[in-house]
């Protein structure tokens, strides 16, 4: 029993990384109409911390709206079963079909517990409940990972602040920058662990670093080009691609070099390797592909702002937007497969995201909300934004397949929400 269990235990993290093909339904981006799997969670003891986990469990796969959780095993089409206790330091969790169609294969493993407090538990949840949907949509599971945004509240309306809070694990937030700037445009380094953000000061604009995990109240100066730049984008080749203004009314594209760690650098200072466009026109919002080999941006070279393509081994040029006059903020799904943006249509604004291959666009949000800045969740299920009502300004997600969407943030009047960026999985 004794060896049963330290493989069990090891199986949280194998589990969550294997492949797609045996999942009972792979989430398929082209379906707005997924429909959710109804699922039973319950323990086998009746113990206070495993009942906490369990409500846990429910309230964390409500948060992927992927599943519909309910109390009795007569109206689910799957079972998670949690047998011994968190008391005892471990329990086994038993996925299974209620139906009995055949199509899944029950699955057990086992996830020690270490700790007691609640962080911990909310930790734990998260990667179980990561399992259940790579096992049923081969999704490897954005539960537990983190998300950045800007905030602004009537209380200070001098200081844009950076906060964090974790997806589906906890409610609460943590305050991120510590300055008295306007912050906003987070943009993660290749790694996960490093934030290089946008900050807003008296005399232009200045690019800070900053260390995220561990969290670090001081950032580094890494840009300051007499307020110049703003727009970063740290791309998975290990660059930076930032728009300058190179006139009044003319924005060029940049690619910088920057230390992988700009902690560990004498000098953290992002160094110019060369300039990618040379335009009239406005070139901005950069967001490199995540092989690195693609820039996406806008140019408003024809009267309006559209979304191009650059080959960044040959500069080649294409655009990639074709419908509506107003397209802006691309954002790349994690395969490369997509990118999502802000269009301005006919019935308002609303997210779409496009086939990078094909060209075909489809809508992901409503147009009853003003929807901008998408950002893709690290495993491709999810798309969060601003969404803009009125004057309150707050962070929203959907489906990157489209349909329905819900608030991300739990913050009320008063405070507006803007720019949010998704950082990697759960650690």
């Amino acid at each position: 029993m004794q060896s049963w269990w330290k493989g069990a235990a090891a199986l949280i993290l194998s589990l969550t990384l294997t492949s797609a093909i045996h999942a009972v339904q792979v989430y398929d981006i082209a379906n707005p109409s997924i429909q959710k799997t109804v699922l039973v969670v319950k323990a086998a003891e009746d113990t206070a911390k495993n009942q906490a986990l369990v409500e846990r469990l429910k309230k964390l796969l409500g948060k992927t709206l992927l599943f519909r959780t309910v109390d009795e095993p007569s109206g689910a089409e799957f079972s998670m079963t949690v047998s011994d206790s968190v008391e005892s330091g471990r329990v086994v969790l038993e996925l299974e079909e209620t139906q009995g169609s055949g199509k899944f294969k029950a699955i057990r493993f086992g996830v020690s517990f270490r700790k007691q407090d609640d962080e911990y538990l909310g930790k734990r949840a998260a990667q179980i409940g990561n399992v259940a949907l790579q096992k049923l949509f081969g999704l490897r599971g954005a539960l537990g990972s983190s998300l950045v945004w800007s905030e602004l509240s009537d209380e200070d309306v001098r200081n844009q602040a950076l906060m964090e809070a974790t997806f589906g694990e906890k409610p609460s937030k943590t305050r991120v920058s510590h300055n008295l700037y306007g912050n906003a445009g987070v943009t993660w380094n290749p790694k996960g662990n490093i934030i290089l953000y946008t900050a807003q000061t008296g005399s232009g604009n200045l690019v800070l670093a900053q260390l995220f995990r561990p969290l670090r109240a001081k950032s580094l100066t890494v840009y300051d080009k007499g307020g110049k730049g703003s727009a970063a984008a740290w791309g998975a080749n290990g660059k930076v691609y930032i728009a300058e203004y190179v006139s009044r009314t003319n924005t060029d594209i940049f690619e910088y070099s920057i230390p992988a760690d700009p902690y560990q650098a004498k000098d953290p200072s992002m160094l110019r390797l060369r300039k990618l466009t040379s335009r009239p026109s406005i070139e901005t919002e950069p967001a490199v592909s995540p092989d690195g080999k693609q820039l996406a941006y806008i140019s408003d070279r024809t009267g309006k702002p559209q979304i191009y393509l650059m080959d960044l081994g040959s500069k080649k040029v294409s655009r990639l937007t074709h419908q509506g006059a107003y397209n802006t903020s691309p954002a790349w799904s994690p395969d490369g497969s997509f990118i999502a943006f802000s269009a301005r249509r006919s019935g308002g604004t609303a997210i779409f995201r496009i086939n990078v291959a094909t060209g075909a666009e489809s809508q992901v949000t409503p147009f009853d909300i003003e929807a901008e800045d998408p950002t893709w969740s690290p495993d491709g299920s999810m798309i969060a934004f601003t969404g803009i009502e009125g004057m309150a300004s707050k962070i929203y997600y959907s489906l990157s397949s489209g349909g329905g969407y819900q608030r991300l943030t739990t913050s009320g009047a008063g405070v507006y929400e803007s720019k949010p960026a998704w950082g990697g999985f759960l650690r």
